[in-house]
């Protein structure tokens, strides 16, 4: 029951955050606003995607998907640094992602731009420029987002020199 509570959780994030995106982009947002909508269109048009041709409904679909769990991981992040409770965050996380954990201090997380380096039926790799507001310093991170439960997870984080 948990996982399944994990998985509606991680799913009506997913949701609300690409609701956000388009909502912001049809409203007429103020050019910082709108940084994350232009990443996330360039990221579709460019990416391969095996088993689907670029720019099919299945490519964007699943690289919408992959960017929007890391965006909702790093959203939960930031909340469990402002709270002090990770339970969102473990809700978006593999039960294998043993570098996950090293990134819950810290600033506030804003990505700076994502796109899908690679994408597989299974597993799609993410690389964000992430900036953290308190130190003030942009960092790179691969995010490995696979399926747990049947939902989108981040499975690994890597520091891309």
């Amino acid at each position: 029951m948990n996982a399944s509570l994990r998985a509606r959780s991680a799913t009506g994030i997913a949701a609300l955050l690409l609701a956000g995106l388009l909502v912001g982009v049809l409203a007429g947002c103020n050019e910082q606003e709108r940084r994350p909508a232009t990443v996330v269109a360039t990221l579709v048009e460019s990416s391969p995607y095996p088993g689907a041709p670029v720019g099919s409904a299945a490519a964007k679909g699943a690289e919408l998907s992959a960017v929007a769990t890391v965006q909702a991981w790093i959203d939960a992040r930031n909340r469990s640094v402002r709270t002090g409770s990770a339970t969102a965050v473990d809700d978006l996380t593999g039960p294998g992602c043993d570098a996950c954990d090293s990134y819950l201090d810290g600033g506030r997380w804003v990505v700076v731009g994502a796109r899908v380096t690679r994408h597989t039926v299974r597993t799609a790799t993410v690389r964000a420029s992430i900036e953290d507001t308190r130190r003030r310093a942009r960092v790179a991170l691969e995010f490995e987002v696979g399926r747990v439960a049947g939902q989108s997870a981040i499975t690994e984080i890597r520091r891309v020199p």
